[in-house]
């Protein structure tokens, strides 16, 4: 090459340096505003999404705003706190259907907390307008007073209006309860699964509610009497001595209802009935190898089976031993369901000692046996606390919204129980938490029973705690789950007994020493499934009794708790084929105003 042609060698460092230089320079400047775009996106969706949580969160405080003004006789307040809720579920629901949101949701990691998110935000909102809404507009000019009882009469037609608005709301809330049940925690952020923990211990109740009480508005007018008179035979369970539906049957009443009139006839005692020479109606084969003979041969034993309704038809044949009222149904109640019911009516005056909803079951369950020893006595107790409780509920009550309270708080916890003898009603309380069932539909729920039964022949169980969880470790592909169970028994009997009465242990007369209880644990598991590894403190167990009650599988163990003892029972159950629902878990309800009872979501 020509040496004029050549580039001399210091131009060329140089202007490779600048040019090198301006790439930099180029290239500092997109990946700063790279860096700048990305950190406004992010900031952008961090505010996003405290936003919404924002939303969401005071959406939920208005829902509980509006619970408490439920019960209240000011509809205004209603009003305002249910504009508020709608508001802001509206607010969460709009943010999150923008596409910066949507974009969000297909990320790695975070992606399954926004689509969570998002659904909460949807369901909150969906329930709100298509719920909520209509139905406290159709039920406006209806408060917690419209239903009360005064006078012995419950007014009949406030039911009746009340119950075209509860059943055109009931689809929404059922959809709503479904929704939220298939929220999974598994994976989510903390604040993000506790968000879904909240929403589901809050909602899921008053959603279950609406649709019972749209199943049951219908039928209360014909089963208060408005057609034509009703007798019910009322069972007063007691917890202290454990039976799978609550509590012995420990003392019963006859209550007739004719056009709402409510009157209290005979009352009476399951001593009166003593042992049957042969059980009132025939038992099956699964019954005598579960609960033998004494599920028919003794009155306070009808509720040793879980079924509710085997008891009600049990409870009737045992009443016709005596007495040839014609009953149309059977009631159930405990006196944890009792003290809330004396929060809306306030303290009753028994044989010189108030009861109120703060000892109601320290009195009922086990001053009463510590005090009185002679059973004659306690029944006549129990019969004074069951007319002035009535007397109390009927006559008028100072804060019907606390009834109203309490008497769905007593059903969800599975302490107020319904039976009717009428097919027609029963088809429609069937599925319910009051007809306390074994259930075996619908067929894709796997149904999983914990029930306690007191072998001690003792008021015990007043010093019993215990709750039981099932979990679905995984699905196969026909819709069969493998679940696993763990129940706590814990006694909490005081090392110092001196002031236990007989009443109270059972003085060791039953082959249980004194202080010690002897509980007979009965597992069902799901309809066609099976129950295997049971254990006791981790060492296996072998059942007492197995058998198949209702197409479901059982087992009967013996758990023996010393005064202070806990012990942990454990096994293992398979569902039936396509059984790929939430599991539903019922365990015996007892002395702690708890709801022990879930449910267990699904691994399908």
């Amino acid at each position: 090459m020509p040496a004029d042609l050549q580039p001399e060698s210091g131009s060329h460092d140089a202007s490779g340096r600048a040019a090198r230089r301006r790439r930099r320079r180029i290239g500092w400047s997109i990946g700063g505003g790279l860096l700048v775009v990305l950190l406004a996106v992010a900031a952008y969706g961090a505010w996003q999404v405290w936003t919404v949580r924002g939303d969401l969160v005071a959406a939920q405080d208005h829902a509980r705003e509006l619970q408490r003004a439920l019960p209240g006789d000011d509809p205004s307040a209603r009003e305002r706190a249910l504009e508020r809720m709608i508001d802001r579920a509206f607010a969460a629901r709009d943010r999150t259907e923008g596409g910066f949101w949507r974009a969000g949701e297909r990320l790695p990691f975070l992606g399954d907390d926004l689509r969570t998110v998002s659904e909460v935000a949807n369901v909150i909102a969906d329930l709100a307008e298509r719920g909520a809404s209509p139905l406290l507009g159709s039920a406006a000019g209806l408060t917690p007073a419209s239903f009360a009882p005064s006078g012995g009469v419950i007014p009949l037609q406030p039911l009746r209006d009340l119950e075209a608005p509860v059943v055109d709301a009931a689809p929404a809330f059922a959809e709503a309860s479904e929704r939220v049940r298939a929220l999974s925690t598994d994976g989510l952020l903390g604040p993000v699964a506790t968000q879904v923990i909240r929403l589901q211990d809050e909602l899921l109740p008053v959603t279950d509610g609406v649709v019972t009480a749209a199943r049951a508005l219908p039928l209360l007018p014909g089963m208060l009497g408005g057609e034509e008179e009703r007798n019910y035979l009322v069972l007063f369970q007691n917890n202290a001595e454990a039976r799978a539906t609550g509590g012995l049957v420990g003392a019963m009443a006859l209550v007739s209802a004719d056009d709402g009139q409510l009157a209290l006839g005979r009352q009476s005692g399951p001593v009166e009935f003593g042992e049957q020479p042969d059980p009132v109606l025939p038992l099956t084969d699964a019954e005598l190898t579960l609960y033998d003979e004494q599920l028919g041969t003794y009155f306070q034993d009808v509720n040793f089976t879980p079924h509710f309704p085997r008891s009600a038809e049990l409870a009737r044949a045992f009443w016709a031993v005596r007495y040839d009222d014609e009953l149309d149904g059977v009631l159930s109640i405990d006196p944890v369901a009792l003290s809330y019911l004396l929060r809306a009516t306030g303290p009753i005056d028994v044989a010189g000692r108030t009861i109120s909803a703060d000892n109601a079951v320290d009195v009922l369950l086990n001053r009463v046996y510590v005090e009185i020893e002679d059973p004659v006595a306690q029944d006549a107790f129990f019969s004074a606390v069951t007319g002035e409780v009535f007397s109390a509920l009927t006559d008028g009550v100072d804060d019907p919204g606390a009834m109203l309270s309490a008497l769905a708080r007593g059903a969800g916890e599975g302490r107020l129980l319904v039976h009717s003898f009428r097919d027609a009603e029963q088809e429609q309380l069937a599925g319910t938490k009051v007809a306390g069932e074994l259930r075996t539909e619908p067929a894709d729920v796997p149904f999983v029973d914990v029930s306690v039964n007191d072998a001690t022949a003792s008021k015990m169980q007043y010093y019993l705690d215990y709750g039981a969880r099932v979990t679905s470790e995984r699905c196969t592909a026909d819709g069969v789950q493998e679940l696993s169970g763990r129940a706590i028994f814990r006694s909490i009997t005081p090392y110092d007994m001196s002031e236990l009465t007989p009443s109270v242990t059972g003085g060791g007369n039953f082959g249980t020493e004194r202080g010690s209880q002897l509980l007979l644990v009965r597992l069902h598991g799901p309809v066609n499934g099976a129950i295997s590894g049971v254990q006791v403190d981790g060492v296996a167990a072998e059942p007492i009794a197995t058998a198949a009650e209702r197409g479901r599988p059982a087992q009967v163990l013996t758990v023996l708790l010393e005064p202070q003892q806990e012990v942990e029972v454990t096994w293992s159950m398979t569902t039936g084929p396509g059984q790929a629902g939430d599991a539903a878990v019922r365990v015996t309800p007892g002395v702690q105003p708890v709801a022990k009872s879930s449910v267990a979501a699904s691994s399908c």
